[in-house]
C-alpha cells in the first residue's frame, strides 16, 4: 500500500473565485494608479453620509489640502467650496437627476486664493453603495486668457471706434478742403480769365484796324503770350478738376478722322513755318462711336504741339488706329510720331508726372510747365485707356494714348466735317439778326460788342440781369449772350425770368462765363440756358457759337 495518497485537486469553483479576486485586485490596482496619476481632480463622496471618501493627489495639490483635512468631511464643511448654497444645490440636483455640471465653479484654496474649475458630478452604485464621483478641471489660466482676450477685443473695438471717428473727421475735413479748393479754383479761374478775355479781345480788335508792320509783330507776340497763358490756366484747372473728381466727360458722336483732321488743320501753319511735313494716317472705323470728342482732340493736340515744338527737321505724323473691338466698345489708339530731339531712357518713367520735363535745358530752350502730358494721362485713364511713349535720343519719339469709345446704334447725320469761315457765314447769312449782349464788366462788354458788331450790326447791351429782363420783354431777340456772374440779378436768375416771358420761351440763350467747371455748365443749363461759352473765348469760337444758334432759329 503506498505510504500516501495523492492530494485532491481543489474544486473548480475555488479556482474561479481566486481568479476573480486576482482580477479585481488587478483592476483596483490599475484604477488606483489612474486615480493617482490623473491630471484632473477627482473627488469621491458617499451619497448616504455626504462625506468625502477620497481625493486624488492632483486635487489635493490644486486646493492645498491634505487627505486628513478632507476625508470624512461633508462637502460644505471643506473651505474649498466657498459657495455653500451652490454646494447644497449640487447635492439636490444629484439626488434628483444623478448628474450635475458647472462650467465655471469658483473654489477656494487652503491659502484663500480662488481658482476656477469645470465641475462634473455623476452618481454610481459600487457594491451596493451610492458614490458621487466629482471630476474637477482647472480652467483658471484658460479663463484668464479668455478674459484677457475679451479685454483685448474690447480695447480693439474702442480703438477701431476712435480710428473710425478720426477717419470720419479727416474725411469731413478733406471734403471741406476739397470744397474750398474747388471754390478757390472757380474764383481764380474767373479772376484770371476776365482780364485775359480783355487782352485777347483787344488784340483781335486792334489787329482788324490799320497797324504798322512793327505793331502787327507786337500783336502777334501779344496773342501768342495770351494763348500760352490760357493753355497754362486750362492745364492747371484740368488737373485740379480731375484730382477733385470734378471733371465730367461728355458723350457725343466722335469721328476719329475728324478729330485728327481738326488737330492737323490747327497745327498746319506752325508745321509749315518750321518746314516740317505734317502727315495724317487714319484707319477707318466702320461704326459710329460715342465719347468726348473735345477731350480726345485736346489730348492729341497736346502731343502734336509738343512734337512740332521739339522737331526742327523732318516730319510729324498723326495716326489713329483701332486696337481692340468688342460688341459694345472700340479701343482707339492715337499716336504722334516725330523726328525730333528724342528723350533719354532714364527720363521716360517720370515724363507723365505733373511739372516734369526731360531736363531743365528743355524748359529753358522750349518753355512749358510739364503739365500737358500729365493732363493727357489723366484724360486717357478717365476714358478707359492709357498712355505711353517710345523714344530714341536724336532720332525721334512716338507718343500714344488710347481711349475706349462706346459704339452708337447708328451713324449720326451730318458727321462729316465741313470747312467754312464762321465769320463770313455770319456776314452773309445773319447780318440782320438782333442780339442782346449782357455783361457787367465794362471792358469785356465793350470788346465783345466790338467783335460782334464787326459782323452783325444790331447788338443791344445790358449791364446787369435786371436790365436784360427789361430789354427782353420789349424786343424779340434772335439770340441772348448772358454773362453769369453779375451783381444784384445774376445771369442764372435773369435767364429764369426771361424764360417766363411769353415771347422768350424758346429764345436761344448762351452763357458767357469765366467759370469753366462742369458743374457751372450744368447750373447754366438747369437755369434754362442753351449753351455755354467759357471766357476768354477766341473770336472764332464766338462766331461759331453765334452762327450755330442763329442757324437753328431760322
Amino acid at each position: 500500500m503506498p505510504n500516501s495518497l495523492p492530494r485532491a485537486a481543489p474544486p473548480d469553483s475555488d479556482l474561479s473565485m481566486r481568479a476573480t479576486d486576482a482580477a479585481l485586485r488587478a483592476s483596483e490596482s490599475r484604477y488606483r494608479r489612474l486615480f493617482e496619476a490623473a491630471q484632473d481632480g477627482i473627488l469621491l463622496i458617499n451619497v448616504e453620509t455626504a462625506q468625502i471618501e477620497d481625493a486624488n493627489p492632483y486635487l489635493l495639490r490644486l486646493l492645498g489640502y491634505t487627505h486628513a483635512q478632507m476625508l470624512g468631511k461633508k462637502l460644505w464643511e471643506v473651505g474649498a467650496f466657498a459657495d455653500v448654497e451652490k454646494s447644497a444645490d449640487m447635492f439636490e440636483q444629484l439626488q434628483t437627476n444623478g448628474y450635475v455640471r458647472y462650467d465655471d465653479l469658483p473654489l477656494k484654496t487652503q491659502s484663500g486664493a480662488l481658482v476656477s474649475v469645470e465641475f462634473v458630478s455623476n452618481t454610481y452604485d459600487v457594491e451596493g453603495v451610492r458614490v458621487i464621483q466629482c471630476n474637477v478641471r482647472n480652467i483658471t489660466e484658460r479663463k484668464r486668457d479668455a478674459e484677457e482676450l475679451d479685454r483685448y477685443r474690447h480695447r480693439l473695438e474702442e480703438l477701431v471706434a476712435v480710428r473710425t471717428q478720426e477717419l470720419a473727421a479727416a474725411t469731413k475735413a478733406a471734403e471741406a478742403a476739397n470744397v474750398a479748393k474747388s471754390s478757390f479754383l472757380a474764383n481764380m479761374s474767373h479772376e484770371i480769365r476776365t482780364p485775359l478775355a480783355a487782352i485777347t479781345g483787344m488784340a483781335y480788335l486792334i489787329g482788324r484796324s490799320t497797324v504798322t508792320p512793327q505793331q502787327a509783330t507786337w500783336l502777334t507776340m501779344l496773342e501768342s503770350g495770351s494763348q500760352h497763358l490760357l493753355e497754362l490756366i486750362n492745364a492747371i484747372l484740368d488737373l485740379s478738376k480731375i484730382d477733385a473728381g470734378k471733371l465730367a466727360l461728355e458723350e457725343t458722336d466722335v469721328g476719329v478722322g475728324r478729330v485728327v483732321a481738326n488737330v492737323a488743320s490747327m497745327l498746319f501753319e506752325q508745321a509749315t513755318a518750321k518746314h516740317l511735313s505734317l502727315l495724317v494716317q487714319v484707319q477707318p472705323v466702320r461704326c459710329a462711336l460715342l465719347g468726348d470728342a473735345a477731350r480726345l482732340q485736346q489730348a492729341l493736340l497736346n502731343y502734336a504741339s509738343n512734337a512740332i515744338k521739339f522737331t526742327d527737321a523732318g516730319s510729324v505724323i498723326l495716326r489713329a488706329t483701332c486696337e481692340e473691338e468688342t460688341a459694345t466698345h472700340v479701343l482707339v489708339r492715337f499716336e504722334v510720331q516725330d523726328t525730333g530731339v528724342g528723350i533719354a531712357p532714364e527720363v521716360l518713367p517720370r515724363l507723365f508726372t505733373a511739372f516734369e520735363q526731360a531736363d531743365n535745358s528743355t524748359t529753358r530752350k522750349y518753355g512749358g510747365t510739364g503739365l500737358g502730358l500729365a493732363v493727357v494721362r489723366q484724360l486717357a485713364r478717365l476714358m478707359g485707356g492709357d498712355v505711353g511713349v517710345v523714344s530714341t535720343p536724336g532720332v525721334g519719339s512716338t507718343f500714344w494714348f488710347t481711349a475706349r469709345l462706346r459704339k452708337a446704334e447708328k451713324l449720326p447725320a451730318g458727321h462729316l466735317m465741313t470747312v467754312d469761315s464762321s465769320e463770313s457765314r455770319l456776314v452773309h447769312e445773319h447780318a440782320g439778326a438782333h442780339i442782346l449782349l449782357v455783361d457787367d464788366e465794362p471792358m469785356n462788354r465793350q470788346i465783345t460788342l466790338e467783335i460782334l458788331r464787326a459782323v452783325i450790326p444790331h447788338v443791344d447791351v445790358a449791364e446787369d440781369g435786371n436790365e436784360a429782363v427789361g430789354l427782353a420783354a420789349m424786343h424779340a431777340y434772335d439770340l441772348i449772350l448772358m454773362d453769369v456772374q453779375m451783381p444784384r440779378v445774376d445771369g442764372l436768375e435773369a435767364t429764369r425770368r426771361i424764360r417766363l416771358l411769353p415771347a422768350c420761351a424758346r429764345t436761344p440763350i448762351v452763357a458767357l462765363t469765366a467759370n469753366a467747371f462742369a458743374e457751372d455748365k450744368a447750373r447754366c443749363l438747369a437755369a434754362g440756358m442753351d449753351d455755354f461759352l467759357a471766357k476768354p473765348f477766341h473770336p472764332k469760337a464766338l462766331f461759331e457759337t453765334v452762327g450755330k444758334w442763329l442757324s437753328m432759329k431760322r
